[in-house]
């Protein structure tokens, strides 16, 4: 988004992004070990007409793997029409979910580049980073290089880059053909040290090569392939088709096939297909995509079949409906112990009457059973061993009784059963209540601060939690917010949650209508 799209007076930009990857998604690019979920968020903007403002914070939790937060601060100076030189303090924290790596904890580090912008066509730069302060368990960060972009002609472009510093000397290089005005190529080398987190830096480097071309205004196929070696060593192509009939709807298809090798020489060959399609309209918002996956090594061949669907209708300027349904069916030939399925359904209701907008509620009906693979580790380091199945009802609802003071609720109630075993055992029963008080300050402009309360009770342990949650938010328009916060207790308000590990910082995108 551009700032000044928001009713401030700065040319600035900034974004959000929020996703999620199931464990072992692939796509053009990507390669998906663990179930992993990431936000973030960066804005810039200049202070003066030479010097210009950045910050950006990130968060990545890998279910299994390793959880990372960090927050950038940088500056940069315009000293010419050549030279522009910027800085920038990074803080981050990483945790091992499984507790086997070393390379956890905190990091400071500091950053100084110099650009130099020799022509239309040429810019280079200069690189130093040094680690300030760090946990004893946690690795230096320390490198210099050097890098450069060549636009050679109006169809091909290089960029590339070496340094060398803790784990030894990486790079990475990289061009852009535009054959046509309907195909690009492109194709990339990287070597890099930092993808790993134990106390042993191992590089790793990853080939790709690629092609888009779009056929018509409505049709465009692509292709991929990817070389990589390190920690997780293999080839894979990808290949799909997207087409888009009408400005409204548009349909994909992708394959992909593979093989994979692990530090331990374990592989396995991996096919996927996956086909999904869009619609979008004034009143309607629809998206479904299923996916079969299959993945062969020596000791196990895996088949999976998932599909995720979302639907959203106004039925009226007062009511909106939400529904979704997503399912996974993970199959092992090893016997049903190492099964894994996933069913979630999701029906929602949002209530803002558009004579009297200064109340407004959502109820929502949420059905989850959940049996992780075998061999998934949880965030306390635990493997799959727990199978929920929980019927949530929730009702959310605010009322402004100022332009400036407003105050909420949510009350939250599970009907559900757990059980430890797989498939097998004891369903012993797990009901929970969950109740919040909200007050919410509109400061300046467009900033909110934000205070909770929050109890949960929880029936069966006879135990009863309490805390205080707070926030600030910034509007980007009237349709969404983001902001970020910090959760004093250990329980989150999604009461299909059992994990007591949401303490700790978040960032929030809310979307309004």
């Amino acid at each position: 988004f551009k700032i000044n799209d928001l009713g401030l007076d700065n040319p600035g930009r900034g974004g959000f992004y929020l996703q999620h990857r199931e464990d072992g998604f692939s796509a053009p690019g990507q390669l998906t070990l663990y179930d992993t979920s990431q936000i973030g968020t960066h804005l810039s903007a200049p202070v003066t007409e030479s010097t210009e403002l950045s910050i950006k914070a990130d968060l990545t939790d890998e279910d299994g793997g390793y959880d990372t937060q960090s927050a950038e601060v940088g500056i940069s100076q315009q000293l010419n029409s050549i030279w522009r030189i910027s800085s920038a303090l990074k803080n981050e924290h990483t945790k091992d979910d499984a507790g086997v790596n070393t390379n956890t904890g905190y990091r400071n580090d500091l950053a100084i580049q110099l650009d130099q912008k020799a022509s239309p066509d040429v810019s280079n730069y200069l690189f130093a980073q040094g680690t300030l302060s760090k946990s004893d368990a946690r690795r230096e960060n320390n490198r210099a290089g050097l890098g450069t972009r060549r636009q050679l002609s109006d169809r091909l472009s290089l960029n590339g880059e070496i340094s060398g510093g803790t784990g030894g000397l990486v790079g990475k290089a990289g061009s852009e053909f535009h054959v046509t005005d309907s195909t690009d190529l492109y194709l990339t080398y990287a070597l890099d040290t930092d993808r790993t987190h134990n106390s042993v830096t191992q590089p790793y480097g990853q080939f790709i090569s690629g092609a888009r071309t779009r056929y018509t205004d409505a049709v465009s196929i692509f292709g991929e392939a990817r070389v990589q070696h390190g920690d997780t060593s293999g080839v894979s192509q990808v290949y799909g088709v997207d087409y888009s009939p009408k400005d409204t709807w548009k349909l994909g298809l992708s394959f992909e096939t593979g093989e994979l090798e692990d530090q331990t020489g374990s592989k396995t060959d991996r096919s996927a297909a996956t086909i999904s399609m869009g619609l979008r309209n004034p009143s309607t918002r629809f998206g479904t995509a299923l996916e079969y996956r299959k993945d062969e090594t020596e000791a196990e061949t895996r088949t999976a079949w998932l599909t995720r669907n979302n639907l959203g209708y106004q039925l009226s300027p007062s009511w909106r409906s939400q529904f979704r349904l997503d399912l996974a069916f993970n199959e092992s030939d090893q016997g049903d112990y190492y099964n894994g399925d996933y069913t979630l359904a999701d029906i929602g209701m949002a209530y803002r009457p558009v004579d009297h907008d200064t109340w407004n509620a959502l109820f929502r009906y949420t059905y989850l059973e959940d049996l992780a693979p075998a061999d998934q580790i949880a965030n306390n380091g635990s493997t799959g061993n727990w199978q929920q199945r929980s019927h949530v009802l929730a009702l959310d609802t605010t009322y402004d009784l100022s332009l400036r003071w407003s105050i909420g609720g949510k009350y939250a109630i599970r009907v559900g059963e757990i059980r430890e075993g797989r498939e097998t055992g004891p369903w012993t029963t797990s009901h929970a209540q969950l109740v919040i008080g909200r007050l919410n300050w509109h400061l300046v402009r467009r900033w909110d601060l934000l205070a909770e309360g929050r109890v949960l009770m929880v029936e069966e342990a006879e135990d009863q939690r309490a805390g205080v949650l707070t926030a600030a938010h910034y509007h980007f328009g009237k349709h969404i917010k983001g902001g970020i916060g910090y959760n004093f207790t250990d329980f989150s308000d999604d009461l299909t949650d059992l994990d007591y590990d949401s303490r700790g910082w978040f960032l929030n995108i809310v979307g309004k209508y």
